[in-house]
Parts: structure tokens; C-alpha cells; sequence
């Protein structure tokens, strides 16, 4: 999906998300100057001068600097991703796909850095996101957002409303990407998740199990070429969704003219972490 680049208004009134756009990522918790966690030192403040501002290097992901009385704030973090595939990564969608041979490896599908805050005011935000595995500036925005029924955002973001946006791969239960072929094709599948703890208290909470059964025609114009995906995955949350492991085995089969099918098996493990 393109960037987009140049300036929009936002009315809160005609569009829907416009509140969790801007707060893409991590809440940014507001720093807690009795907090445990943290190391501090009280600084006398003269009177007229600005308060210091308050470093928190242990409330939660990344890193949260602020001074105190709230009108700048930052909060800094990292996201990496990383994959081992066999025998191959994506799923195939022509018949030397299938036949190609396997492959054992490990890659590096994402490597980010973010940063998000507002700065000398509450209401002038800013969000910063850069990926160093493909070498791109993915967002740098700027939001004047002092009236709630009109805001002012000038920069360079996803589109608003798409799947990507959507469906941050960090978030799904799936080991899975947006794809970006564009075709004519019908796509349908059933997907279905399930915490064995809500079950039974004998299966640890942070388990859950997933599956899918996906049917899609890649190209209307043929009819010999329709792909059938049976996938079961299992996550392990260390931290909800900013610290996981998913496992998922897949069985994967491509119709073939007089009948026959190609058929392979795949199996993948994923580390997504946002620290």
C-alpha cells in the first residue's frame, strides 16, 4: 500500500478511527513520579522555571520522557520480527511454486523504530515510524488536534481504512503478511481462535489456538488453478501481543487440470516483539 503524503482534515463527526489513529502503538502512560519502577530524583524547581522533565525507562514498552506537567512528551520504542520457515515462506501460487525446492532459514521481517508525542502542546502530536530491513520512512506526521470536531494532519501515513492499517502482522493470530498481488480473484475462508483457559484452568493462560480453512480462485479467467489452504497455529503471549511466539503448520494443495492436485506441507515459527 502507498503512502500517502500531503494534508488532510479530520472530522471526527465523518470519520470513524480518527481517534485511534492518532494514538498508534502504545498508550503512552503519563509518568508516575512514586512509581517503583523507576529511578528518579527530585529536582527543586525554581520559581518560573520550566519543571524538569521525568525520564521513565521501566513503566512498559520502550522508553517514556516527559516533563511534568504534560505539554511535551515522548515515547520511544522498537519492533522486531523474526521468522524460520521450512520449506518455504509464502504460499505458492503456480505450479513451480509448489515444485520449488525447500528451504530451511531464518529472516528478518521487521526491524523498526517509533516514536510518538506531542510537543509543547498537549494538542500538537507527532508520530515517527522508519523500518531498517527495507531502508523506508513509513510514517512522519504531525497532528494539530485542538478542537475535536476539526483536526489538521500534515505529513506522510498509510491510507487510512485499509487492511494494513487494519491488520498490523504484529496482531494477527497467523504467521502472515499483506499480500501484494493485484488480480482478479475470489477469496473466502473460516478462521477461528480459541484460549484453552477459558476452557479449563489446566492449560496455561497465555496459550492460544487458531484455525483456518482457506479456498481462493487466483485468477476467475481459469479454472484449474484454485488453491486450498488447512493452517493450525498456536501463540504463546509473553506480553500480549507486544512480546509473542507463533507456531503454524499448513497444508497446502493447487487444483491442476484432469484432476490432480499439487500438494505441500509448510511449517513456520515467528518472534514478534515491540520493547
Amino acid at each position: 500500500m502507498r503512502a500517502f503524503s500531503g494534508v488532510v482534515w479530520l472530522v471526527p463527526a465523518l470519520a470513524f478511527s480518527v481517534g485511534s489513529t492518532l494514538s498508534l502503538g502504545h498508550q503512552l502512560d503519563p509518568v508516575k513520579p512514586n512509581d517503583q519502577s523507576t529511578t528518579q530524583r527530585e529536582t527543586p524547581v525554581a520559581s518560573g522555571d520550566e519543571p524538569p522533565p521525568q525520564l521513565n525507562l521501566f513503566g512498559g514498552t520502550g522508553i517514556n520522557l516527559a516533563n511534568t506537567d504534560g505539554r511535551c512528551r515522548m515515547h520511544l520504542w522498537f519492533r522486531g520480527q523474526f521468522r524460520y520457515f521450512y520449506p518455504f515462506d509464502d504460499a505458492p501460487t503456480t505450479p513451480e511454486g509448489f515444485e520449488q525446492p525447500a528451504v530451511s532459514s531464518i529472516v528478518v521481517r521487521r526491524a523498526r523504530i517509533k516514536l510518538k508525542g506531542n510537543a509543547y502542546r498537549t494538542w500538537l502530536k507527532y508520530y515517527f515510524e522508519y523500518d531498517f530491513v527495507i531502508n523506508k520512512l513509513l510514517d512522519l506526521r504531525f497532528t494539530l488536534s485542538r478542537y475535536r470536531w476539526l483536526q489538521l494532519r500534515v505529513g506522510q501515513w498509510k491510507v487510512n481504512y485499509n487492511r494494513e492499517r487494519a491488520d498490523s502482522s504484529g496482531r494477527q493470530e497467523f504467521v502472515d503478511n499483506i499480500n501484494r498481488t493485484t488480480t482478479d480473484l475470489r477469496g473466502t475462508y473460516v478462521q477461528v481462535g480459541l484460549f484453552p483457559w477459558s476452557l479449563t484452568r489446566r492449560v496455561p493462560k497465555p496459550l492460544e489456538l487458531a484455525f483456518r480453512y482457506a479456498w481462493v480462485d487466483p485468477d476467475r479467467s481459469r479454472h484449474d488453478n484454485a488453491s486450498r489452504e488447512i493452517m493450525m497455529a498456536a501463540n504463546w503471549f509473553f506480553a500480549g501481543h507486544d512480546n509473542k511466539l507463533t507456531f503454524d503448520i499448513s497444508r497446502l494443495a493447487m487444483e491442476q487440470p484432469k484432476g490432480s492436485r499439487l500438494v505441500r506441507n509448510r511449517f513456520r515459527a515467528q518472534w514478534d516483539i515491540s520493547f
